[in-house]
């Protein structure tokens, strides 16, 4: 189980970093992407994503994927 998330951060294909945030609970809508960059919707697209996550037993993992952005 996530105890709290380190880092999660989103990037475009050319690397630029669309979105990123620290230090969280899971699940906290708070802090999710709303995709939007720099105050404007951002284009449909494959975005990366990469989040390093703390578990309850103290374990800090990175994970890493892609994710579809539709409007």
């Amino acid at each position: 189980e996530v105890s709290n998330v380190r880092s999660f951060q989103i990037f475009s294909r050319w690397g630029e970093k669309m979105f990123s945030e620290v230090d969280f609970l899971p699940n906290d809508s708070k802090f999710a992407w709303d995709g939007f960059y720099k105050l404007r919707p951002a284009q449909n697209g494959v975005y990366a994503w990469w989040a390093e996550l703390e578990f309850i037993d103290g374990e800090v993992l990175v994970y890493q994927g892609m994710v579809t952005l539709l409007k």
